[in-house]
Order: structure tokens, then C-alpha cells, then sequence
């Protein structure tokens, strides 16, 4: 067959042959397969000659393959191999198919079980017996029809799965489906592409206008004291509420999922599906165990998880996707690279790897410190690169950042009533609370970094959080009752994964001193303005300024930190940080005389003359001395 020029000419089509071993131990059969579609016989469709046990004749069949349908389906698998085969007869007729068998009953007069699934799989057939094999011309004939045929189905197949993979779940919702009890209809999901609902007895759920008419009619069919409130919204929200780019968590009970997806049709009744006969088509994107955070979802059937944001952060993790649509080709990679200490040296840090180690020490240790040190001095930027490190990779969606100011309430922070879209008021989970139950959905490191943490009422803020902080509270027994509680037996800790880096601005004169519940929690870190020599050789091999300009700007700014330094009114708290005068390699900085000009007088001038408010010929003289021969 690989000679026909049917075959030879199209680089998708495959020959594959079998003289009865294997599964097929007692058929021997020989297969064009498009590669494209498949390129084994145990999986997909392609066109095959099977031949009979006792050798009395062949048949040429367009087929589809059986193995691993049987292996997700089991006793259910030729009933679904017979469907199958049925949609596509619908579908592919013309007037050379017409010469072939179309029952999907031909017979290898084998007993197997692997030989009656494969009868099953027909989709079109033709016996030739022993003694009356046509000649060549007409055996490529009927080859060619099939091929034909086969052709067209594949490429339908490819246009409907670009179709499928063109729908992304960009600003859709998120629902949490039951896969039937104990998981029972999973197997079958994933086969056929499908999510499937109950309630038979009500029939085709789209001539329902309203989910008072659901729950009518629930309460008519099947009666019974209380109100199926719940039911009624599952069929509405199936039918009507979920869309096509929705995504969909495939769960076990409250807390075990067994894969996601993406709905990729509209709602259909299922005539010849034995049970659950409203469905959707579903793309899945991963069918791998994990669990929901915290207590979980409800048990209901089918339940809407957007309105909560730590199951939608750990949903967009699982599916590798952000919030903005799927992750770049570029992070990914990026994120499959060990981050380590020298990382952060290499990404522009002029502190020595070394006391990086030693920082991340006192972290793993600590559970919780706090970088403090004068503005400039790199605070935030390396706040998020040591919890890259602690957790081993770059990757963002495992750090949560969040910046405290005078109005943050705990409300805002661990949890509070929020309106919801519904007009009333939800419990809702604020960013901590988030965290918290990353870390428990891992047991990778979670890192939560907050910024200016002195800027907000810490004791406030945290509330019985500032306790659980402790590195020696961060077990299930340590747990406490928080003030917004979701049930009266909810306890609450904070994971040992979950690590607290804090920023701190010392030389802000409006924030009051930190609480001493804080200190006693938390590491300090103090960060001064380095230029040393590996900031020297940033600027002059990295950012390709001369020599003598950085030793210029060194003295200046060293001069202008020791005057502050010296200054009773201000201090070394005081002092301006080498972040103030270090660009990134990729600043694209044609003048660099220019550019520290400028950074004089747009962003150091208005710091000193808030410095010395009360002295501005003090202030005018710094600039001036900076500003002088550049």
C-alpha cells in the first residue's frame, strides 16, 4: 500500500502493519494512518485491511483505533465505539461510500474481546473473500474512496480543534463541577471531551426560561418536603449562565480536583447517552490530582468559584495561564532556570553572595523579615528577588505583593465584607488570607512581600495574624479563630511554606515607630547605599559609562551621604541610595553626563529640598556641589 500514489504522494499518511502479535495476536491487520490524526491503531481513525482469524478473507475498513477507549471506558467502550462511528457515517456519504457495508457489523469470525470492539469501530467496510480478491486496479479503487473520505474527516478535524484551541479563558468565569459520586463519570469525560449533568427526568433543560421554572417543575417530577433550590440554580447555570470559554474544575467533594478545562460548545441534550444527558463539550487542558485551598468548595454539584480569589490564583497557576490570557514561552523557560544568590549578583545586586545566604538564612529561619534602609537602596527589588531564591525558580504567580498605607484595614488584608455583584454583602478573602492558602495548597515555599510596612497600622492590620507570624506558631495547633469566620469550627494558621518579606523606609519623618509585637516578630535587615567595586563595574562594563564619570558621581554622592550623615537634623538615615544613580543595563543611556545631570535635578534636588525644608540654601548648595564640572 505505501507504493499506491495516493499514499506516496501525501507526507501525512503513514504504513503500519502487524502479523497477528501483540494485542492483536489473532488479527493480523495492515493501516494507513495520517499522522496528523494518529499514528497508532490503538487510538484515533485510519484505514486498515483486517484479515480473519482462519484466513477466508479480509476486510478494508475506514476504523477507529480501540485500545485506549476500552482502557477509559471499559464495558461502556463499544457502545461508544458504535456512536462514533455512527456521527461520522452522518456525516461523510457519498455516492463511492455507498458500495461499502455501513452496518458497522462485519465480522473477523474471532472471539476476542479486542476483535468485537474492533467490529464495532466501523465506520465503512468491504469483505473480499479469499477467492475473489480483485486485481490491483480495483483494490486501489475502493483504498482511494476510503482515503478519500479519511481525508476530508482529518482536515474537518484539524479546523475544529484550531477553532477549539482559538477560545482562551481570558475574563471568562471559573465553575467547579462534580464529576459524579466518588468521581464515577471522569473517565468518560475525559474520552468523549464532555462535562455532564443529572436531572434527566426534566428532559432538554433549554426550554427552561427562568430558574423558577426549573424549580417548578424539580419540585413537581420529584416531589418531597424540602425546596431543590440548588438543583434548580446547577440546570439554570448550566444551561444558561455558563459560556463557551468558561473554565471549568473538575472536583471530587469539597476539596479534590481532578482536572480543568475550557467549555468549548453551547449547551446539548444528549439523546443517546444513557445518564446525564445534559452536556457541554470540554477541551481539556490538564487532568492532573490537586486540591482546592482551605475547607474547599461546597458540595453542591455546581458551584461558581470566581467571586473567590485564592481558587481563581491557584486555577490560573494550574493551568499555567495568567490573568491576562496563557503565560509567554519566554517566562516559562525563564522559570525552568535554578534561581539562586548569584542570580540576584548577576541581575545588578552589589551586596556579596555571601550575605545573600546569610539573608536567606535568617528568612528560612525567621520566617519573617523586614529590609529597612534609606530610599534608594533597593528595598523592593530585592525583597522580590530573595523570595525567588528561597523558592528555587522565577516565578511570580508565587509571590504576592501588597503595599500598606494609612487607610489598609484588616478588612482589607485578611478578610471582610465586601459588596457583591448580587448587591448584597460577601466574605471576602483579602490578600493574606489568599496567601495563606497557597501555601496550603503547596508545600513549596509562598512568599508575600509588603512594602512600606510602616506606612500602616501593623497590629491593626494583622490582627491575630500578628501571632500566628511567629516561626514557632505555624502549626494546625497553633490555629485560632479569626474575626470573620466562614463556619463556627473554621481555625486558621499560617503554613511554615509561607514567607513575610517587609520593606521599610527609615528616613520617612511621618511614620510613627514600629510596634514592638512587630520587631519581636520579624528580622532586620538593614541595607545602606553601596558603592563598592561591583557597582563600579556595573556602570562601566554593564552600563558602558566611563571610568572616570563613576568616579565621579562615587565621590559626589559619598561627600553628599557623609554631610547628611553628619547632619544633626537629619542622619545616616538619611542618606541617598546608589539606586538613585545605577540603570539598568538595557536603559539604552546615549549621554551618560547627561543623564546623571539629570537625575540631579529631577530626582535627588526635590529629596534634599524636602530634606532640609527648613534650610533651602542648604539644600540649593548640595545641588549646586553635585551639579558642579558635570
Amino acid at each position: 500500500m505505501a507504493d499506491l500514489p495516493s499514499v506516496k504522494s501525501n507526507k501525512n499518511l503513514i504504513v503500519k502493519s502487524s502479523y497477528g502479535k501483540g494485542n492483536w495476536a489473532t488479527v493480523p491487520w495492515l493501516a494507513i494512518l495520517d499522522t496528523r490524526e494518529t499514528s497508532t491503531t490503538q487510538d484515533g481513525t485510519y484505514v486498515v485491511f483486517l484479515f480473519q482469524e482462519e484466513g477466508k478473507g479480509c476486510h478494508l475498513k475506514l476504523a477507529q483505533g480501540v485500545t485506549e477507549l476500552e482502557k477509559a471506558m471499559k464495558s461502556k467502550a463499544v457502545d461508544e465505539l458504535k456512536k462514533r462511528a455512527d456521527e461520522v457515517r452522518e456525516r461523510y456519504v457519498t455516492e463511492d461510500t455507498k458500495e461499502f457495508d455501513v452496518s458497522g457489523g462485519a465480522k473477523l469470525e474471532s472471539k476476542g474481546k479486542l476483535a468485537n470492539l474492533y467490529e464495532a469501530s466501523t465506520i465503512y467496510s468491504k469483505f473480499y473473500e479469499v477467492a475473489a480478491i480483485p486485481e490491483d486496479e480495483a483494490l486501489a479503487k475502493d483504498i482511494n474512496h476510503l482515503l478519500e473520505v479519511y481525508g476530508q474527516y482529518v482536515h474537518d478535524r484539524i479546523q475544529v480543534k484550531q477553532e477549539l484551541d482559538s477560545i482562551t479563558p481570558t475574563d471568562h468565569r471559573i465553575w467547579a463541577l462534580s464529576a459524579g459520586e466518588n468521581g464515577s463519570l471522569w473517565e468518560e469525560q475525559v474520552q468523549k471531551g464532555e462535562i455532564a449533568i443529572g436531572w434527566d427526568q426534566l428532559g432538554d433543560l433549554s426550554r427552561f426560561t427562568s430558574q423558577m421554572e426549573v424549580l417548578s417543575e424539580l419540585s413537581r417530577v420529584f416531589g418531597g418536603d424540602t425546596t431543590p433550590t440548588n438543583d434548580a440554580r446547577c440546570c439554570y447555570e448550566f444551561v444558561h449562565e455558563m459560556s463557551v470559554g468558561d473554565i471549568i474544575v473538575a472536583k471530587v467533594g469539597r476539596k479534590k480536583i481532578l482536572g480543568m478545562g475550557v467549555v468549548t460548545s453551547d449547551y446539548f441534550w444528549d439523546e443517546n447517552a444513557s445518564s446525564f444527558k445534559n452536556r457541554r463539550k470540554v477541551r481539556w487542558e490538564k487532568k492532573d490530582p490537586a486540591e482546592f485551598p482551605g475547607g474547599g468548595t461546597t458540595v453542591k454539584t455546581l458551584t461558581e468559584i470566581t467571586p473567590y480569589p485564592s481558587f481563581v490564583s491557584l486555577v490560573y497557576e494550574y493551568l499555567g495561564y495568567e490573568q491576562q490570557g496563557i503565560i509567554d514561552v519566554e517566562e516559562t523557560e525563564e522559570q525552568l532556570n535554578e534561581y539562586l544568590p548569584s542570580t540576584i549578583v548577576d541581575e545588578g545586586c552589589f551586596i556579596s553572595e555571601d550575605k545573600l545566604l546569610e539573608l536567606m538564612d535568617r528568612l528560612r529561619v525567621k520566617k519573617n523579615i523586614i529590609l529597612q534602609g534609606p530610599p534608594g537602596t533597593g528595598k523592593t527589588w530585592l525583597a522580590k528577588r530573595l523570595g525567588y531564591a528561597v523558592i528555587g525558580q522565577k516565578i511570580p504567580s508565587r509571590i504576592r505583593v501588597v503595599q500598606f498605607h494609612a487607610n489598609l484595614s484588616y478588612e482589607d488584608f485578611v478578610r471582610g465584607y465586601r459588596p457583591s455583584g448580587e448587591g448584597k454583602l460577601a466574605l471576602v478573602d483579602g490578600a493574606f488570607m489568599q496567601a495563606i492558602e497557597d501555601a496550603r495548597n503547596t508545600s513549596q515555599p509562598v512568599v508575600f512581600v509588603i512594602e512600606e510596612i510602616n506606612r500602616g497600622n501593623p497590629a491593626q492590620v494583622f490582627g491575630e495574624m500578628l501571632t500566628l507570624l511567629e516561626a514557632d506558631k505555624r502549626g494546625p495547633q497553633d490555629a485560632m479563630e479569626l474575626t470573620y469566620k466562614r463556619s463556627d469550627t473554621e481555625r486558621v494558621h499560617i503554613p511554615p511554606n509561607l514567607y513575610v518579606i517587609g520593606t521599610m523606609n527609615i528616613a520617612d519623618r511621618s511614620l510613627a515607630l514600629v510596634d514592638l509585637a512587630l520587631r519581636r516578630r520579624f528580622a532586620f535587615i538593614d541595607l545602606e547605599p553601596v558603592f563598592n567595586t561591583a557597582w563600579r563595574e556595573w556602570l562601566i562594563n554593564r552600563c558602558s559609562f566611563p571610568p572616570n564619570l563613576v568616579a565621579t558621581i562615587e565621590t559626589k554622592m559619598t561627600r553628599l551621604n557623609n554631610d547628611i550623615s553628619e547632619d544633626s537634623r537629619l542622619g545616616s538615615q538619611f542618606r541617598v541610595g546608589h539606586s538613585y544613580v545605577t540603570p539598568s543595563p538595557d536603559s539604552d543611556i546615549k549621554d551618560p553626563r547627561e543623564w546623571f545631570r539629570q537625575v540631579i535635578q529631577t530626582e535627588i534636588s526635590p529629596l534634599l529640598s524636602e530634606y532640609w525644608f527648613d534650610d533651602a540654601e542648604c539644600a540649593d548648595k548640595q545641588v549646586q556641589e553635585l551639579l558642579r564640572e558635570i
